[in-house]
């Protein structure tokens, strides 16, 4: 890996999923944390605390699922985009999604928060791209 992100935070409800990107992350070494949530409102709390931790000093990357229950991804987004001003943390954020709706795919690849759209599941090559960025 070229270099490593602090964190890692992926936010999907598929617990299945979540267990085999937390391990394929866990053995490529990438992160020094993962941080896992099952919805979008889980994944806005623990994002705001990663970036209370990190202070503007490290990366993270967030993995982002857009068909979630409770609050889906693009509310995810759209919270995010309102507390722009209290980030202070380096981040880059993927919507990580099966959907194959090219919709979904524009409107991610518009929204100035979202750094790319990848296709679920997360891959090894996924993440080596991710380094060399």
């Amino acid at each position: 890996m070229a270099k490593k992100i602090n964190t890692v935070l992926l936010i999907d409800d598929d617990l299945t999923i979540n267990y085999f990107h937390n391990r394929l992350i866990e053995k490529s070494g990438i992160a020094e944390q993962i941080a896992v949530a099952q919805n979008g409102m889980e994944g806005l709390v623990a994002f705001l605390e990663i970036n209370e931790r990190l202070h503007g000093q490290e990366m993270a990357i967030v993995f982002l699922d857009l068909n979630m229950p409770i609050m889906n991804g693009w509310e995810f987004l759209d919270k995010l985009s309102k507390a722009k001003n209290e980030i202070t943390m380096h981040y880059k954020l993927y919507i990580l999604s099966s959907t194959i709706n090219p919709d979904d795919q524009k409107k991610a690849k518009s929204n100035p928060l979202v750094s790319g759209f990848l296709s679920k599941p997360l891959t090894k090559e996924h993440l080596n791209m991710l380094a060399l960025e």
